[in-house]
């Protein structure tokens, strides 16, 4: 399997597990949705999910490229600038498909940025990790060693 088929993947996994968890948590618990409402608004994310994953790895690795992000925390404020820029769009269509109202919209947008203000960075560490393990397992396979 190449590289790139690795990266896509992880950048996948990465995605659709770190935005279901913190997506519920933000919707129960700060904008009143339902667990009803906010099981339909995650697994209505997951396709998105899958769809624009890699495209937001491909958005950050440019980011990080363009910048020539080598110190820490640069690349901390990179994480957290390109996963606002890119989810939030994304994220309002999902709770319109939901059904979430104008007012649960609002709240549960503006709790994702004050979160993403916190969670971006650590995602960008999640998603560094996850690709790091994928490819540590892939060579381990290839190696016989898995």
């Amino acid at each position: 399997m190449k590289d790139k088929n690795i990266e896509r993947i992880a950048d996948i996994f990465a995605m659709v597990t770190f935005s279901y968890v913190t997506g519920m948590l933000i919707e129960i618990f700060y904008a009143g949705m339902t667990l009803e409402q906010s099981f339909t608004s995650r697994n209505a994310s997951v396709p998105l999910n899958l769809i624009t994953a890699r495209m937001f790895g491909v958005y950050r690795n440019y980011l990080l490229r363009r910048f020539q992000i080598e110190r820490q925390w640069l690349k901390v404020i990179v994480d957290l600038i390109s996963f606002i820029s890119f989810q939030i769009p994304i994220y309002i269509i999902v709770l319109t498909f939901a059904g979430a109202s104008g007012e649960q919209i609002y709240k549960a947008v503006s709790g994702v940025v004050l979160l993403f203000l916190i969670m971006g960075p650590p995602y960008g560490y999640y998603l560094d990790s996850i690709r790091k393990l994928s490819f540590h397992l892939l060579k381990s396979h290839k190696n016989g060693s898995l």
